[in-house]
């Protein structure tokens, strides 16, 4: 009996200790789970703080951009060794999406913006204020209305003291610049405005780019103060042409998700230069995702290209 009896001890107690050694680590583990899964989620430009681990199951909750991005964070920490189950309650608001209301609570909470990863470049501050349309030392008085000694018929775009003589047919609707150097009826046709303005557009994009947050389409500091420069240019010209923006991605992510994020990111910058007051009927979205690459996907110097904002000016007429 005493044979049988010690051996079943010996066990009883080898249990009891492995029951306690598991209760003394069980908190390091959550800790440990808890620490690489905020990590793994940070690594993605998602937000950690979406991430709760109770012993070694996990939950996520909060608001993300779309479906894609819901099952990108279900599956990072699905990944993590030692995660048993992964309750996932993030929510996705269509009405969000659709209606370019962004989750970013700055730009009057409409700052909303493409691509699965960011470049790193940007713009300076822009004030974003319109300048006024007086060429400083004009020999055009405020008020004026280019009467008297001038010989120049009111209304008429000729500026005082540029070298046209009055007569000269650079009218409104011609298409001649005043000053120009091109002769009516010589056969050259002068620049439009709207080719005009894309130049500045293009422009302003080649030396800074519409930058957002990792895998999201809120737009960063340095995104903002790209759209700065476009309103300022936008608002000079409100009388021109409509105002198409895409969004583009490189091949980075599942094809859906490129889709939808450069779709979001496209509207963000939209949302953005409303904000500021320009009119939402002048402007068109579309997210073209990794469908119009520029450069080569197969090198990093070509998928920073791929990733970008495009904005276009659609010529009346």
């Amino acid at each position: 009996m005493q044979r049988i009896l010690i051996p079943i001890l010996s066990l009883i107690g080898l249990a009891i200790l492995c029951l306690v050694c598991l209760q003394c680590h069980a908190p390091h583990i959550e800790a440990e789970l808890n620490s690489h899964g905020q990590q793994a989620l940070t690594a993605a430009g998602l937000d950690p703080a979406m991430l709760t681990i109770e012993g070694r199951d996990a939950t996520l909750t909060g608001s993300v951009v779309s479906d894609a991005v819901r099952n990108r964070a279900g599956e990072l920490v699905a990944q993590l060794r030692g995660i048993r189950v992964v309750d996932n309650r993030l929510t996705f608001s269509d009405s969000a999406a659709t209606s370019g209301t962004a989750q970013n609570p700055d730009a009057s909470s409409i700052d909303r913006s493409g691509s699965a990863t960011e470049s790193s470049s940007g713009a300076g501050g822009v004030t974003g204020e319109p300048t006024s349309s007086e060429e400083p030392g004009s020999d055009v008085e405020p008020g004026s209305t280019g009467e008297a000694e001038s010989g120049i018929e009111p209304g008429s775009d000729v500026e005082p003291g540029s070298g046209v003589e009055p007569g000269f047919s650079g009218k409104p609707g011609s298409g001649i610049e005043p000053g120009s150097g091109v002769e009516p009826e010589s056969g050259i046709e002068p620049e439009s405005d709207d080719r005009t303005l894309q130049s500045s557009l293009d422009a302003v994009l080649r030396d800074s780019v519409v930058e957002f947050a990792t895998n999201s389409d809120n737009l960063t500091t340095k995104g903002r103060a790209t759209l700065d420069r476009v309103y300022v240019l936008l608002a000079a010209q409100p009388g021109g042409g409509r105002i198409a923006i895409s969004g583009h991605t490189d091949l980075t992510g599942s094809q859906q998700f490129n889709a939808d994020l450069s779709k979001l990111r496209a509207q963000a910058a939209v949302a953005y230069l409303v904000s500021k007051g320009l009119p939402a009927e002048r402007f068109a979205t579309e997210g073209y995702g990794a469908t119009r690459p520029i450069a080569d996907n197969d090198t990093e110097e070509g998928r920073q290209k791929n990733r970008r904002i495009e904005i276009q000016v659609v010529e009346d007429g």
